[in-house]
């Protein structure tokens, strides 16, 4: 990955550290979310802050973003009043936030700028930024009411600062809105059940399923969940498999042994998918399991 002064870093994969080592911790892990869930921290979030030359700080959840790519600004192409850069022998469409959201404008014109590509998109599209802040992990508390605007999730206090976190599927919805449009209404009138344990993700889906139409409701707990299905009437449910309240397998296996339920499809929702969890979900009697803040996938 490339830092925010331009250095090159290489990304550890401790996962694959761990099996390679062949290292197990699941008496530690099952103490450690047993913690959280006790102190209401919730689910682990990591976040890329960059700023755009002025004075706010925005932010992105790091797994939304697939690479940070250091562009020339003399390598940018303008057709009409759109902007491309070549990528990867394709031409990539450029975002510039304050050109779509009431902020302030670059002070300056690097020569070389920070180009952020979101993973998950129905098209890719590049957010441009003039330098990359940092990547803070921990479990963040979004205000909702401190801003109003589409593009926008809310705000995040982070020490000192207040960091505007983005909806990057909501900035390309503004940039174009032709995609959404031609989305709109694909899921109209269907109802969905969503066990999902963070305030921070259930934002992200509520967004996007209600602007395809869907009826979603949410839970916080496995529990709570089981309640409200058998209650309702649900098309689909959509299962946190990583926060251990939420216990999506246990809601699976309980969904599945009972018969006004059991034949409604189910998708487990993650934040850390690797291979052999997805195998594993799968055999449990999932659907399906897809990255929960990867909105092409879902």
């Amino acid at each position: 990955t490339i830092l925010g002064d331009g250095s090159i870093s290489m990304i550890l994969d401790p996962v694959g550290i761990v099996r390679h080592a062949r290292l197990r911790f699941d008496d530690m892990c099952d103490v450690v979310a047993v913690d959280r869930v006790e102190e209401g921290r919730g689910e682990t979030q990591q976040l890329i802050l960059f700023s755009i030359g002025a004075d706010e700080t925005f932010a992105l959840p790091l797994g939304q973003i697939e690479r940070v790519e250091k562009i020339a600004v003399k390598d940018i192409q303008r057709i009409g009043n759109d902007e491309f850069v070549e990528y990867r022998g394709r031409s990539l469409p450029l975002l510039h936030l304050d050109q779509h959201l009431l902020v302030q404008p670059p002070r300056d014109s690097p020569e070389i700028v920070h180009v952020l590509i979101p993973r998950g998109m129905d098209r890719a599209m590049g957010l441009v930024t003039h330098r990359v802040i940092d990547t803070p992990e921990g479990v963040f508390t979004v205000e909702r009411d401190a801003v109003a605007s589409q593009g926008l999730v809310g705000t995040v206090v982070l020490g000192d600062r207040i960091v505007l976190l983005l909806d990057v599927f909501g900035l390309t919805d503004l940039a174009r809105p032709d995609l959404l449009a031609s989305q709109h209404g694909a899921l109209s009138g269907v109802r969905i059940l969503v066990a999902e344990g963070t305030d921070f993700c259930r934002w992200y889906l509520s967004d996007y399923l209600m602007a395809l139409g869907a009826e979603p409701v949410f839970v916080p707990d496995a529990d709570e969940a089981w309640q409200v299905l058998t209650d309702g009437v649900f098309d689909l449910v959509l299962a946190d498999v990583a926060v251990r309240r939420v216990e999506g397998q246990a809601l699976l296996h309980r969904m599945r042994g009972n018969t006004m339920v059991g034949s409604i499809p189910v998708l487990g929702l993650s934040s850390l998918i690797s291979s052999d969890e997805t195998r594993a979900l799968l055999s449990a009697g999932f659907d399906d399991v897809v990255y929960k803040l990867h909105r092409g996938a879902l």
